[in-house]
């Protein structure tokens, strides 16, 4: 597609206005640029109006973090800005706004999932049953989270602690169980080298044997995770370890 119909009042949508009260000219400037690149990929052999870059690419093109990059299209999605099919971003919406030649093979080809040619902010008949069931299996999806961090003791990156337990669907009373069971008897746990809650469960430190995580010898790596240190780019193993250390002595108070 080498252009699409952008209306002059745009600016006054009041989903856009949403997008602007709630992240800025950030937000705004990020539904145009990922709309140009839908629109970029459009053509005679794909017709999909998919967005094929995922937040982290999007995140080095814009300069925002990848985090806040899935945080606004997440709530875009949720202003059916754009359509999120078993993670996959579209803007159907878009087939209506396409240029000539794009509209013509959209014509020519009628198992395109389009909605047809209405206005970009009129909703199907059934999208209200489709938005149910969303929901609906939304739930499922996040059922027992909020009872396995209110056990877990470690408080970091809820959000996406979320969204991987959204892709894994764990069952919660094993997490729940094995993060209780750690907390009494894990004694890295004891000490309070508790990994993250993003690190525990994409690593579905729920299926290791306890024996080996107390027993097995932490590297300065693992140190560095659990006290959030971050290695700069200009320093040495030496120099990294020695600041790691540094730290551990005075968690343990032999400073």
């Amino acid at each position: 597609m080498k252009w699409y119909k952008h209306d002059a009042n745009a600016n006054c949508d009041a989903k856009l206005k949403r997008v602007r009260l709630k992240y800025g000219m950030e937000g705004y400037g990020l539904y145009w640029y990922c709309l140009e690149l839908i629109a970029q990929n459009v053509e005679k052999h794909n017709l999909s109006f998919e967005l094929e870059h995922d937040a982290e690419i999007i995140s080095a093109d814009v300069g925002i973090h990848y985090e806040l990059v899935q945080e606004m299209m997440t709530y875009m999605v949720d202003l059916d800005l754009f359509e999120d099919t078993d993670g996959i971003i579209t803007c159907l919406k878009l087939a209506a706004r396409s240029d000539e030649y794009t509209q013509k093979l959209l014509r020519n080809n009628p198992i395109i999932p389009i909605v047809s040619r209405q206005s970009p902010d009129k909703v199907p008949p059934n999208r209200t049953e489709q938005k149910r069931l969303e929901k609906h299996n939304g739930r499922e999806a996040t059922a027992g989270f909020d009872e396995f961090w209110t056990v877990y003791p470690r408080k970091r990156k809820k959000k996406t602690a979320l969204d991987i337990w959204r892709r894994k669907k764990p069952d919660a009373s094993v997490l729940i169980a094995d993060v209780r069971a750690r907390l009494a008897g894990d004694k890295q746990w004891i000490k309070g080298f508790v990994p993250d809650p993003t690190t525990y469960l994409n690593g579905e430190r729920w299926n290791d044997d306890m024996g080996d995580a107390t027993s097995a010898p932490k590297t300065t790596d693992d140190y560095a995770l659990e006290f959030g240190i971050t290695r700069r780019s200009d320093e040495s193993d030496e120099r990294f370890q020695v600041r790691v250390r540094d730290v551990m002595l005075v968690r343990e108070g032999r400073t």
